[in-house]
């Protein structure tokens, strides 16, 4: 990671001071703090979990999952569903196709890295990043799952 004073040395000053400076002192609003708390916290929390036991593909897939429920998908349409919805939030893909978004949705799976897992967790909402940690970690059926999926709960530890 570029160590951020580094950055800030190879900006003109003139920049720094009438652009950055004036934001970087300005009250931010509180669900913008809440934004980033919960960004943070939260996805320490599913980072942890996902890197322990699964990986970052596996995140990835988990994510497009609740996408599909909180925002619709159907099969007979050749979409992923809601995680288009979600791409579009970021400037990058605002006003663009979906077909743009699959298409950079579908590369990225090829080599799924955390960092493209951080980049559409951040895209959540605050409420959708809860809602992803009760589905996905905190689900109160863990047994039952374990044992349908694998066969049986031996040897496992809850």
């Amino acid at each position: 990671m570029v160590e951020l004073s580094k950055c800030f040395a190879e900006l003109p000053e003139d920049i720094i001071i009438e652009k950055i400076m004036p934001y970087a002192y300005n009250l931010q609003s509180k669900s913008l703090l809440r934004d980033i708390r919960s960004f943070t916290t939260d996805y320490a929390i599913v980072k942890d979990m996902y890197e322990i036991y699964y990986s970052p593909i596996i995140f990835f897939n988990d994510i497009i999952s609740f996408c599909h429920e909180q925002h619709g998908y159907q099969e007979h349409i050749p979409t992923l569903g809601g995680v288009e919805y979600l791409f579009h939030r970021n400037a990058i893909f605002k006003g663009k196709p979906n077909a743009y978004v699959i298409d950079h949705i579908n590369s990225l799976r090829k080599d799924m890295k955390w960092s493209t897992c951080r980049f559409a967790w951040g895209l959540f909402t605050p409420e959708e990043r809860t809602r992803f940690i009760n589905k996905f970690i905190t689900q109160e059926n863990t047994e039952f799952e374990v044992d349908s999926w694998y066969g049986s709960t031996e040897g496992y530890t809850f």
